[in-house]
């Protein structure tokens, strides 16, 4: 009862300071949205954003980058240069990790009925995101592993077996990264249809 007499007193006062009628401030009535029947229509405008080819697609994917991670990781962990400064691999662990749980969360999403079209949207968007930055710190290890290449100056067993450690690992990565990219091209290319 408080609060009414407060927000009462708040929208008389909203209307005293702009000059206008204390009906223009009455509170609006908020009608259910199941009652005007636009929850059947908004899950089948979402069943349209992935149907169950493309959640197949997506679900591979994932089994996909699951079973790729836990190596690259051990990979990435292990990953030194040539004066045995080590890479900070943080970033591409943390983004690799983020990926995956955003993909886990918008396979379980559509688990559910009726699927949820906003939030279906913001993690489609969510997903996208976790792939630039993902991309953006490969293309810094990239650049760290062209830096060692260019410190090279005598071709020795141990400095050709490391390099090749790390081309091998960045083409790894790579491939991750498309995979995770196949899967924003699905996720993405479906929720635009929707939008046209």
């Amino acid at each position: 009862m408080r609060n009414n007499y407060k927000k009462w007193w708040l929208m008389l006062s909203v209307s005293i300071v702009t000059g206008g009628a204390m009906a223009e401030t009455a509170p609006v009535v908020r009608q259910d949205s199941s009652a005007l029947g636009e929850l059947p229509w908004l899950a089948q405008e979402t069943k349209k954003l992935l149907d169950g080819a493309d959640l197949r697609l997506l679900q591979k994917s994932a089994a996909r980058m699951k079973k790729m991670a836990p190596r690259l990781r051990i990979q990435l962990r292990g990953l030194h240069g040539l004066e045995a400064r080590k890479f900070d691999s943080s970033g591409l662990e943390r983004q690799m990790s983020k990926a995956q749980q955003v993909l886990g969360q918008l396979l379980a999403l559509y688990l559910k009925e009726p699927v949820n079209p906003l939030r279906s949207h913001l993690l489609v968007d969510n997903l996208r995101r976790q792939y630039q930055r993902f991309t953006r710190e490969l293309k810094t290890l990239e650049a760290w592993v062209d830096d060692q290449h260019y410190k090279v100056v005598d071709q020795d067993e141990a400095a050709r077996k490391l390099l090749h450690k790390h081309d091998n690992l960045i083409r790894q990565l790579i491939e991750y990264s498309e995979v995770l990219a196949n899967a924003v091209d699905t996720a993405l290319g479906k929720a635009l249809e929707s939008d046209a």
